[in-house]
């Protein structure tokens, strides 16, 4: 077999990936109008997702510093997000709304068409009593965590938490949770391809 055409097969190598275990669950309870959930989002969560998706299942829960945050005009950032939720099953869609809406811009209709989804669902739901229902199924989660949640961003991996080292290297905690091979890019990804381009030399010279 050529050389070349080995070294080529073990460079496009490093772009497959098969999912190979159950994708790391990332439960985060948070709320839009804290500083620190905002830049958790935006440079954590966010391009996190977006690099390893496909081994990650993403909750995110916006219930908040409040015991009623459907009844006061002032939580309508905690139901917005609590009803894009609901209205956005894509995660990745549904994270380019967050990541647009909850760094200070607050701009609803605005990050929908950023996302590319409908605003007026979401708007009916933040502003009627359907969010009720999701803001109190939010409630008996968080009261339900073990240890409590008293600060946020409150992070749990795998149902472990909180984990203080996910808010900032939420990537490294992802790829250490994962049970099979990573994909290349949770790793070094010159280190896999040189291994690769090794390996099938290895096997190019036994063929000869």
């Amino acid at each position: 077999m050529n050389f070349c055409l080995l070294m080529l097969a073990a460079a496009s190598s490093v772009q497959a990936f098969k999912l190979e275990a159950e994708p790391v669950k990332v439960l985060v309870y948070d709320d839009p109008d804290c500083y620190w959930c905002q830049l958790f989002v935006t440079e954590q969560l966010y391009p996190t997702y977006k690099e390893l998706g496909a081994i990650m299942d993403v909750e995110l829960n916006t219930y908040g510093f409040t015991q009623e945050p459907y009844q006061a005009k002032e939580f309508i950032n905690n139901r917005i997000v609590e009803c894009a939720q609901v209205y956005i099953p894509e995660t990745v869609a549904f994270l380019d709304f967050v990541a647009c809406f909850m760094p200070g811009v607050h701009d609803g209709a605005g990050c929908a068409t950023k996302a590319g989804v409908e605003w007026d669902p979401i708007r009916t739901c933040a502003e009627g009593e359907e969010e009720r229902t999701f803001c109190m199924m939010q409630e008996l989660g968080e009261d339900a965590q073990q240890p409590s949640v008293r600060f946020y961003p409150w992070i749990a991996i795998n149902g472990v938490g909180p984990n203080a080292d996910a808010q900032n290297n939420l990537r490294e905690e992802v790829c250490k949770a994962y049970a099979g091979v990573p994909p290349p890019n949770a790793v070094n990804s010159e280190e896999v391809l040189l291994e690769s381009l090794f390996l099938a030399h290895i096997n190019w010279t036994k063929e000869d």
